[in-house]
Order: structure tokens, then C-alpha cells, then sequence
């Protein structure tokens, strides 16, 4: 078994010609069971997955989160914030991109931080508010340089930022 930054390659590839071969393995939907429990807070655990319009129960209740917005924001800062919860998973569904793609080629990365924002500014009427999310990650925009810039293809720079 060949494994490059913890991902095994040959799984890798055998996924890969398997979503080649039926278009619905690539099919999937994740699902996220949630409370309000007042304010600005909610909880959640993981829900059911589906894939290929089969639903795994597995993941049921697997894994708990909590969302809450700052006292800035009305909130109670019990949690990390929704826009928090939604940057995080954009960087680390880059990252999880990023690292099959190399590993498939056989290229190891260096370890990087990366660095998310999000931007939301309301309008002074209550009943007119405009919201605007941005995110950046600084990891993967490195990351994507050092590669030639182009998802998808690692032909790039091989001493780039990420590259050993």
C-alpha cells in the first residue's frame, strides 16, 4: 500500500475509476440534523449520508456541533460562529482537494496554515440588509501558484511553498 500525507494512493485511484465508471458514486449528499436552543444558538450532529441514491446510517449522530454568533453579533459566543462553521469547511474541503491531487501524482506536501475570512455588513434599515461572504484561503491560493495555478493539475512549480 502506497500512502502519500496519510492518503492511501491506491484506494485513491480505485475511487477515482470507480466514480469514472458510474457517474452516481460521485452523487452525495451529506445531512445535518439541528436544534435551535434560543437566540443565536444551535446544535447539530451529523445525519445519514447518501451516495449513488444509497443512505448510509452510519454517520447518524457521529460527530456533534454547536453554532453561536459573537455578543458583537447578539449572541452568546458559546460556540464558534455559522460563518466560522462555513470557512472552516471551504478550507478544508480545499485542503482535502489539494492533498488527493498531489498524492495521486505521488507529491508530498508541506505543511501551511491557512487564513479564512468572511465580510458580512448590513444596512442601516432593518428591512434592507446585504450580506457578502468571502473567503480566502491563503494555504490554497499557495498552494494552487506553486502548482501553475490551475485546479486540478500539479505541473507546476516543484519548488513551490508546498512541495518537499
Amino acid at each position: 500500500m502506497t500512502v502519500v500525507d496519510d492518503i492511501d494512493v491506491h484506494a485513491l485511484k480505485d475511487t477515482t475509476a470507480a466514480v469514472a465508471a458510474n457517474l452516481q458514486l460521485g452523487q452525495v449528499t451529506f445531512s445535518v440534523d439541528g436544534a435551535w436552543q434560543g437566540g443565536c444558538r444551535l446544535t447539530a450532529q451529523t445525519g445519514a449520508l447518501t451516495q449513488a441514491d444509497e443512505r448510509d446510517e452510519s454517520r447518524v449522530a457521529k460527530h456533534a456541533m454547536s453554532s453561536d454568533e459573537s455578543a458583537a453579533l447578539l449572541g452568546t459566543d458559546t460556540a464558534v460562529s455559522p460563518a466560522e462553521h462555513l470557512l472552516q469547511a471551504l478550507t478544508g474541503c480545499y485542503a482535502a482537494t489539494l492533498a488527493s491531487l498531489a498524492a495521486g501524482q505521488g507529491t508530498e506536501l508541506r505543511a501551511s496554515a491557512s487564513n479564512s475570512k468572511a465580510t458580512s455588513t448590513s444596512a442601516a434599515s432593518s428591512s434592507s440588509v446585504r450580506s457578502h461572504h468571502r473567503s480566502r484561503s491563503a494555504a490554497t491560493y499557495a498552494a494552487m501558484r506553486s502548482v501553475g495555478g490551475r485546479p486540478g493539475s500539479l505541473a507546476g512549480s516543484p519548488d513551490g511553498p508546498f512541495l518537499r
